[in-house]
């Protein structure tokens, strides 16, 4: 689900970003501004996913020491 998430968001930030590009030529102000607030929030969100993303990566990876008691 993490990986969905983190490509969603990047996925809807990107389209923002093209759309204020869209919005700049057409001369929308308002719309920019939003558009851009909008990017802004949807690639904080993909950061703070992925981030947790590599948290569970390397948790799975981690080998586990055995100790013996001999």
């Amino acid at each position: 689900m993490g990986k969905f998430l983190m490509y969603y968001y990047l996925i809807v930030g990107l389209l923002c970003v093209g759309s204020a590009f869209g919005s700049i030529i057409a001369g929308h102000a308002l719309l920019i501004f939003w558009l851009i607030i909008a990017a802004t929030v949807n690639f904080i969100f993909f950061h703070f996913v992925r981030k947790a993303e590599k948290i569970k990566e390397r948790k799975r990876r981690r080998p586990r020491l055995v100790y013996s008691s001999t």
